[in-house]
This record gives C-alpha cells, structure tokens and sequence, in this order.
C-alpha cells in the first residue's frame, strides 16, 4: 500500500493495498509411485470502501491466479487452471466487543 494513512477520494489510489505471490505444495496424492503437486502464482488488489479511519474501512479484494496441478509423467494427466476469487473484509467497529458497559 503506497500510503496507508492518505485520506479522501482523490487519495484513493494511494490506499490501493497490491499483492503478488507464488505457492507449491507436493498435494496429498500419490498416483502410480508419483506424487501430484500443485504450483501456482497469483495477483491481487484490495480496494478500500469508504473514506474512515485506516482501522476502520471495508476493503473488497479481487485475485486471479493462475497454476499446474499434476503431471504428465507415469501416463498422468497434468492440469492448468485460472482461479478469480472475490472476497470482503470487514474491520468496522461495530465487530469489536466492547469490554465495559
């Protein structure tokens, strides 16, 4: 996030949060003596709703990412897929118990 306390809508970019990974795993499979593993890279953003306090916004993230499962070894199938995911993240104050009456 390039400046996570920048304030108002012509800051908005400025409260963009950018995201970038990388994951292998070698899976739970095992198929003819040759394990199954899954790789994938992905991207994302998260977009702050509203104009709060920064302990105190929405943010809906996006994603794609894109990854093999598998292999073409031992006659197996290899798999590649492209995955989008939306999600919501709420920190409104309103979700924090509060300790005193």
């Amino acid at each position: 996030m390039p400046n996570k306390l920048a304030f108002g809508t012509s800051n908005y970019i400025k409260r963009i949060q950018y995201r970038l990974g990388v994951s292998y795993s070698d899976g739970y499979l095992d198929l003819k003596n040759t394990p199954i593993s899954n790789a994938f890279i992905s991207a994302g953003l998260g977009l702050p709703v509203g104009v709060g306090r920064f302990d105190d916004i929405a943010i809906i993230n996006i994603s794609a990412q894109y990854g093999k499962m598998g292999t073409i070894s031992n006659n197996l199938l290899q798999e590649e897929y492209v995955r989008l995911v939306l999600g919501f993240t709420f920190n409104k104050r309103w979700f924090i118990k509060y300790k005193y009456d």
